[in-house]
Order: structure tokens, then C-alpha cells, then sequence
């Protein structure tokens, strides 16, 4: 067995794991761990939705970053990445590092977003390894900085791809039989009223205020909630519950697929990175 097939063996288990379990919600805070422990680097889980949303969840948090004003820039400069280049170009849904990217592709716009924003932080060599493209694209960021990705760990990212869209659909799957009878995950009435409560943007005063009850109570059923998705936050609570389908595609008008509202901001762990913004089209 080479280096190759020594390193992917590992995910063929633990996908065969993950297989045999009935999960709805694709376990993005998963794979970012196992990923970071395949590669050792940064990971961030990314995704772009049409309707103004789209936004990241860094494994390691980078402290104070981004910044808000970062936040509003990023949006922007996000269009300009040289890897979302190519695959607006080459329609390859293959793995690429940025270091890979033809010169000819990549915008003076798309060197100023590596320069300005990737460098200071030391994430400027990035590998996109794609589950899903097109409309509602999803996709793991490997991060570093020094030299670009090896040919080895790039021949990886290609044999997990695969993989991660196995999960992929196989959650889809479960989330539409879950729909067809109403999904809910297992949440109490009282728990999916919290979370579609919190996808609003709501605090927990103001949820509890909403529903007759107080704080302590509405964070005793956030647990809960977590608990039951399989996440550790607010913002992944979300994100997830948007992906099963127990939050409709329009529900929380005003915050898209993650709101950067006072009960996000509070209680996401700070510097993981989310923003949200216009969606960026890939065709």
C-alpha cells in the first residue's frame, strides 16, 4: 500500500461508520477535524447559496479575524479566489490548490485577494477540495503557508472527493424522507420553535420573551438542539438545520444562511469566520 492509499484509508472506514448511521445533516464539523488531521492545516467549510448566502467555519479559529470591515471587503474579493477561477473555466469539480491555478486565470484582482487577505494570516496556498458545485456549492479549504500542497496531498483530496459526496448524498436522501413526514430531527416542538426563533436572529431574551419563558430555559432547549444536530454552536445549529430542511430556504429573511445577528455574534466562537453576502455564480 503506498503513501497514498495508507492516507485514505482511514476515511474509507470512517465513512463506511458514517453510512451506517441515519443522519440528516452533513457532519461538515466532522470531516473539518479528521481533514486537518489527514493534511495538518487549517480547514474551513465553505458555502455559497443563491439568495445573498454564502459564508465559512474555520476549524481553528483565528483570533479577531476576520474583522467587520474584513467582512465586508471579503465578500467582494471572494469572487475574485483563483481556484473559483478555474472551475468557472474548467468545470472540474476536482480538487486544486491555488499554486496550480494557470497564471493566465488568475485577475489582478484575484493576486490582490491572495496578497491582502491570505498572506498576513498565513492561509495563502489553499486547496479547494469540492463536494458539491454549482448552485448550492459546498466545498472544504485546506490552508497553509510556505509551499504549495504536495502532488501526494493533492492525489488525496482527489480519492476523498468521492467520499464526501457519498455523505453528501446519502444525508440529502435521509433529509428528503425526513421531509416527506415532516422533518424534526427528533427536536420537541419547543426546541424547533427555538431554533426557527433563532434563525431569525432572535437572543435568547428575546426568544424567551417571544415564547413565555425564560433564558435559562430557551439555552437548556439550545442543548437540546445541539445535541440532536450533532453540533457544538449557534451559527453550526443553523447552518444544519438549513441543510436538513428544518428551516424552510426562505426562513430568516434578513440574516440568509447564517445571520450575523447579536445571537451569532455572541455565541460563535470568535474568529471562526462566518460572512455572509452575495452569492457567487459558478457558471
Amino acid at each position: 500500500m503506498g503513501p497514498v492509499e495508507r492516507r485514505v484509508a482511514a476515511w474509507v472506514d470512517l465513512t463506511g461508520d458514517l453510512i451506517l448511521q441515519t443522519r440528516i445533516a452533513f457532519p461538515h464539523q466532522l470531516l473539518s477535524a479528521r481533514l486537518h488531521e489527514t493534511f495538518g492545516c487549517q480547514v474551513s467549510w465553505n458555502w455559497m447559496d443563491p439568495g445573498r448566502s454564502m459564508g465559512f467555519l474555520l476549524h481553528v479559529p483565528i483570533p479577531d479575524w476576520p474583522s467587520p470591515e474584513l467582512r465586508r471587503d471579503l465578500v467582494a474579493a471572494v469572487a475574485q479566489h483563483p481556484v473559483l477561477q478555474w472551475y468557472r473555466v474548467a468545470g472540474d469539480m476536482a480538487a486544486m490548490s491555488i499554486g496550480r491555478v494557470p497564471r493566465a486565470l488568475v485577475t489582478d484582482q484575484g493576486r490582490a485577494y491572495v496578497r491582502d487577505h491570505l498572506v498576513p494570516i498565513g492561509m495563502h496556498q489553499q486547496m479547494s477540495v469540492p463536494y458539491r458545485l454549482g448552485s448550492h456549492h459546498r466545498t472544504f479549504i485546506l490552508a497553509r503557508g510556505g509551499t504549495d500542497f504536495s502532488e501526494e496531498d493533492l492525489q488525496v483530496a482527489r480519492q476523498l472527493q468521492p467520499l464526501l459526496r457519498l455523505l453528501d448524498r446519502q444525508c440529502a436522501v435521509l433529509g428528503q424522507g425526513r421531509a416527506a413526514s415532516g422533518p424534526d430531527a427528533g427536536l420537541t416542538g419547543r426546541e424547533l420553535a427555538v431554533l426557527r426563533l433563532l434563525a431569525d436572529g432572535l437572543t435568547a431574551y428575546s426568544i424567551g420573551r417571544r415564547l413565555g419563558v425564560s433564558p435559562r430555559t430557551v439555552h437548556r432547549h439550545l442543548q437540546g438542539v445541539y445535541r440532536k444536530l450533532g453540533v457544538s454552536d449557534r451559527v453550526r445549529a443553523v447552518v444544519a438545520a438549513r441543510e436538513t430542511g428544518l428551516i424552510p430556504e426562505g426562513a430568516g429573511s434578513s440574516c440568509g444562511a447564517v445571520a450575523p445577528s447579536p445571537v451569532v455574534a455572541s455565541d460563535v466562537t470568535p474568529g471562526s469566520g462566518v460572512v455572509v453576502g452575495d452569492t457567487i455564480p459558478l457558471s
